[in-house]
């Protein structure tokens, strides 16, 4: 039996009537391959000739966009100008959420501005508008507004954004009364705009109570004194020694939503 040549325009057999195996590629008849393990070997055309199924290839981050039929187990996401694989971490598949100029989730905090584009969020937290930025929300919150130091001119604290806060309990704490013009505080709004509450003069070490929030009763003893009016959207106190005497005290507050 002789074994056929490819490119003859006729189906070869030998004189037993065995035919080969092969096929006709419209001009002349081409033998099936078969590998070094004796495999069939098949490559499938389309009209245009080229194979439909490319060579295989190891599937990596930015391949390209394929122009032609492709066959891969692979999970991949198209980034606009390759693809790539997902990504996953301890087994787990790891997804990022964004807008369409990439803008994904980000940490929510005091200040954040407002959004120009679609917003993006997925946070158990809520956050309030303050005419040009965003806030969190807050609950109650205990604060050292002045530490325990003798004074002997008045003080004031910094100046606070109220957020959420309707109002606020303040302790203050005299441990040492050298003078006998005492001390007196004030809750002030912004830089001195209104005074919410003024004190009458301390003049004993001893524990003070002061209460400024909305419907807060009047009263005297415990607490000292209130105010029934809700914080302003930034407020300060000042604690003002009347008699130029040493003074030691500190101040807590107790913020309240």
């Amino acid at each position: 039996m002789a074994v056929p040549n490819e490119g003859t325009g006729n189906l070869p057999s030998d004189q037993g009537g065995r035919f080969f195996v092969g096929g006709w590629d419209g001009a002349a008849f081409q033998a099936f391959r078969v590998d070094t393990n004796k495999n069939q070997k098949a490559v499938i055309y389309g009209p245009d000739g080229n194979p439909l199924l490319p060579a295989a290839a190891a599937i990596g981050d930015t391949a390209v966009n394929p122009t032609t039929t492709s066959i891969a187990s692979r999970s991949t996401g198209w980034n606009g100008a390759a693809w790539e694989r997902l990504k996953s971490g301890g087994g787990q598949l790891q997804t990022r959420l964004s807008d369409s100029a990439g803008v994904g989730i980000a940490t929510a905090a005091d200040g954040d501005a407002q959004a120009t584009a679609t917003l993006l969020g997925a946070s158990a937290r809520q956050q309030a508008f303050n005419g040009s930025t965003w806030d969190r929300l807050r609950n109650s919150q205990k604060q050292t507004l002045l530490a325990s130091a003798a004074r002997t001119a008045t003080t004031s604290t910094a100046v606070y954004p109220a957020y959420n806060y309707r109002g606020v309990i303040l302790l203050l704490y005299p441990t040492a009364v050298s003078g006998t013009g005492g001390l007196q505080l004030e809750v002030c709004a912004d830089t001195g705009e209104r005074v919410l509450l003024a004190s009458s003069n301390i003049t004993t070490v001893n524990s003070y109570v002061y209460i400024v929030y909305p419907g807060a009763g009047t009263s005297s003893g415990n607490p000292s004194q209130s105010s029934p009016v809700p914080l302003p959207a930034s407020w300060y106190v000042q604690v003002n020694v009347v008699d130029a005497s040493s003074y030691t005290y500190s101040l807590i507050a107790h913020l309240i939503p």
